[in-house]
C-alpha cells in the first residue's frame, strides 16, 4: 500500500468533546501576537500539517529562548538566535494559511510585509520574447 494514499483529505470535526471542560493555559509567551485565524479547511491531511509547523515553532522558540539565557552563547551568536526567532515568527504565521479554506484570504491576514510580498510575488515574465 502506497503511503502517500493515507494522505487523502478527511473532513476534520468542527469541535472536539471536552474542549469545554479544559482548563489549560496554552502554552505561548506574551511576546507572541495573536493573529487572525482564517476559515479552515475540511481537508484533515492540512490540518495535521498546520499542527506539525506549529509544533516545529514552539520548539524553536523554546530552544532560542533556552539559548538565549546563556550570557556565552548570546554573546557568540546573537545573529544566530535572532534568525532562530525569526524562522519561528514565519513558520507562526505560515501555519494557518496551511489550512485555510481560502488561501489568498490567509495571505492577507499575514502580518510581516516581506512574507507577505514573498507569498503573494508573480513569477517573473521576460520583457521581450525571443524571435528564435
Amino acid at each position: 500500500m502506497n503511503p502517500a494514499s493515507n494522505l487523502s483529505c478527511v473532513p476534520v470535526a468542527t469541535e472536539t468533546p471536552g474542549d469545554e471542560e479544559t482548563n489549560l493555559e496554552p502554552l505561548v509567551r506574551p511576546s507572541r501576537v495573536a493573529l487572525p485565524t482564517p476559515a479552515r479547511s475540511e481537508c484533515l491531511t492540512e490540518e495535521w500539517l498546520r499542527q506539525e509547523v506549529e509544533t516545529l515553532g514552539r520548539y524553536l522558540d523554546t530552544a532560542a529562548f533556552l539559548l538565549a539565557r546563556e550570557p556565552v552563547v548570546r554573546s557568540r551568536f546573537e545573529t544566530e538566535l535572532g534568525n532562530i526567532r525569526h524562522v519561528e515568527r514565519m513558520l507562526v504565521q505560515i501555519a494557518p494559511l496551511i489550512n485555510a479554506a481560502d488561501k489568498a484570504e490567509a495571505v492577507e491576514r499575514i502580518t510581516d510585509p516581506a512574507l507577505k510580498a514573498r507569498l503573494k510575488r508573480k513569477p517573473i515574465v521576460p520583457l521581450f520574447e525571443s524571435k528564435h
